[in-house]
């Protein structure tokens, strides 16, 4: 009897030890991703804003911290877009955001924005780097979307 339960006690401490230890470790972010759902003038200005979608494909909510994208429309860079504000993603949910086009005001990529923002199926390709809060821990995703405007 004695035996066995020496044999046992080793087994249930190591079980125990292995499912409190994976408790700890925050699950992946998956399916995080970014796109570009349109673009269009300023007002009061002469810049141009982005709207981003963000979008949660996971089923655990997300904290976007911040998001960096470099916006390539027709072949051409048309600046930056950058979310500097904390963004809460529901699980499987998607939230749009406008934001201002750093360097838009210069008259090459003003010209080239204007003409994607009248022009239906302009295309263009976002490169986004998204900084997420994992339970504590910051985590760096990178992703590229790419497709065509759709000029509503």
């Amino acid at each position: 009897m004695k035996s066995c339960f020496r044999l046992v006690v080793p087994v249930i401490v190591a079980l125990a030890v292995s499912l409190l230890a994976g408790c700890g470790t925050p699950p992946a972010v998956a399916g995080l991703g970014a796109e570009l759902a349109g673009v269009k003038p300023a007002s009061g200005t002469n810049g141009f804003v982005a709207t981003i979608r963000y979008i949660n494909g996971g089923t655990r909510p997300v904290a976007l911290q911040s998001a960096r994208h470099d916006l390539v429309i027709g072949g051409r860079s048309a600046g930056e877009v950058v979310l500097t504000a904390p963004l809460g993603l529901p699980p499987l949910s998607s939230t749009d955001r406008d934001i201002a086009i750093a360097g838009s005001g210069n008259a090459i990529t003003r010209a080239l924005l204007a003409e994607a923002a009248r022009t239906p199926g302009a295309t263009w390709v976002l490169s986004s780097t998204l900084i997420v809060d994992n339970g504590g821990d910051r985590i760096t995703l990178k992703s590229r979307t790419s497709g065509k405007l759709s000029g509503e």
